[in-house]
């Protein structure tokens, strides 16, 4: 019965040294990666661009941007179909834009 008792301790003593040392991987493992400088830095360009284009409605000025490695996200509503490509070609042009996910909708078909 002794035998039992001391392997049964020796199987529990060793999976807490394996909890411990899962516990330190995962505490020097890097934090999640979140938006880069370069992101924010172009984010803030294609805010701007749109900002600034007196083609667009105010609609289309404040399209919601996202970005990520250079992919852009653009959310949101527009007056038209005819706007909504506006806004991705205006997006298109702006260097360091690597692709664009227009997911705009339209007020009027």
């Amino acid at each position: 019965m002794k035998l039992y008792y001391v392997a049964a301790v020796g199987l529990v003593a060793a999976a807490a040294c394996n909890d411990r040392s899962s516990a330190s991987a995962a505490e020097k493992s890097p934090p999640a990666a979140g938006p880069t400088d370069a992101d924010a830095m172009l984010t803030t360009r294609v805010r701007k661009a749109l900002q600034d284009d007196s083609s667009l409605s105010m609609d289309g000025k404040s399209a919601k941007v996202t970005v990520h490695s250079g992919a852009v996200t653009l959310r949101g509503t527009v007056k038209d179909p005819e706007e909504k490509a506006a806004v991705e070609l205006r997006v298109l042009s702006i260097p360091g834009v690597a692709s664009v996910d227009n997911q705009l909708s339209t007020k009027n078909p």
